[in-house]
């Protein structure tokens, strides 16, 4: 678009790359068309959020009106909001993403004062490419239902950074500014690293799947004591730690595994594999299975009546399970 003129002299040229650039994209297409590929899309796309359509049906009911109360003028909205929630400055430079694997505690993705050399850069920079490369960037991530989503998004760090960098450069031929600037980024880097390295540890513990390592290797010193393993689904889908920390042989698994129901959203997961089953064990549900190790998450087990044998705790000294012998 921006060199059409360009492109317009030169079509046999473009006529030739664009062909063969088809061509070569040509099986990962089939691939997300035809495969279960596609059903990632279909599971994290924004059409999947049925709260447009609730939304529609709910306001039709009010006043019957189907031409402003309709499934496409609501994900249409849906989508601009999608893709104006990646501007907004508490994602961008105050407490980043609301998913805990993707943001550090009380950190935006950008320092703070970024801000202010952002805004300084948006009135000097003046390259037609990094701002169409600014506006595009977030299409992706908007595109599901998830957002502001820093992973899908990332695309918008390079121009992002440069046109802090265009603020940044309007600035440094002050003596005054520069020695201000490499003490306040000087403190920003420094919070940064004991905000990571301190506090999440203690903060998110779940995010990263603490205690599975610990969790794993008990419980496949004494599996053979028990006919059945039951192990919370609470964080995340377990089943993938107790394979990998396990080094479980993939042919056994490939040849043995049970898979739950496809949800709302396309997904399905590993409900059974070998003696370990995985799902919700709150104790009213799971007290009457005996010769049983089971694994849960420490609100689902009562403090008295319960033959608790282990308990892992999270870095912060909370409880991540309690390991009961039934």
């Amino acid at each position: 678009i921006l060199n059409f003129r360009i492109v317009r002299e030169n079509l046999k040229q473009v006529g030739l790359a664009l062909g063969l650039g088809i061509v070569l994209l040509l099986p990962i297409a089939v691939s997300m068309v035809y495969s279960d590929a596609g059903s990632r899309f279909t599971g994290v796309g924004w059409l999947a959020d049925e709260g447009p359509k609730n939304r529609a049906i709910e306001l039709r009911g009010q006043d019957n009106n189907k031409y402003l109360h309709n499934k496409p003028l609501l994900y249409t909205i849906r989508l601009a909001q999608n893709y104006f929630d990646h501007w907004d400055g508490n994602f961008l430079f105050v407490n980043g993403d609301a998913i805990e694997r993707n943001k550090i505690p009380e950190t935006g993705l950008f320092y703070l004062t970024d801000a202010i050399l952002f805004f300084i850069g948006i009135y000097f920079m003046r390259s037609k490419f990094i701002w169409s490369w600014f506006f595009i960037a977030p299409v992706a991530a908007a595109l599901t239902f998830q957002t502001p989503h820093a992973l899908r998004a990332h695309n918008m760090v390079i121009p992002m950074i440069i046109i802090i960098a265009a603020g940044l450069s309007k600035l440094l031929n002050k003596k005054a500014f520069l020695v201000i600037f490499m003490i306040v980024y000087s403190w920003q880097f420094a919070r940064y690293l004991h905000e990571y390295y301190v506090h999440y540890p203690y903060q998110y513990p779940t995010a990263w799947e603490y205690g599975f390592k610990e969790l794993v290797a008990y419980t496949n010193s004494v599996k053979d004591k028990y006919s059945k393993i039951l192990v919370t689904d609470k964080y995340d889908q377990p089943y993938i730690m107790f394979l990998f920390y396990s080094k479980y042989d993939p042919s056994s698994f490939q040849g043995d595994h049970k898979l739950t129901f496809r949800d709302k959203f396309n997904f399905s997961t590993v409900r059974d594999f070998g003696k370990f089953h995985f799902e919700n064990t709150p104790w009213d549900k799971v007290k009457d299975v005996h010769n049983a190790l089971i694994v849960a998450a420490p609100e689902d087990i009562p403090d008295k009546g319960v033959n608790v044998i282990k308990t892992i705790n999270f870095p912060n000294g909370l409880p991540a399970f309690k390991i009961v012998e039934n």
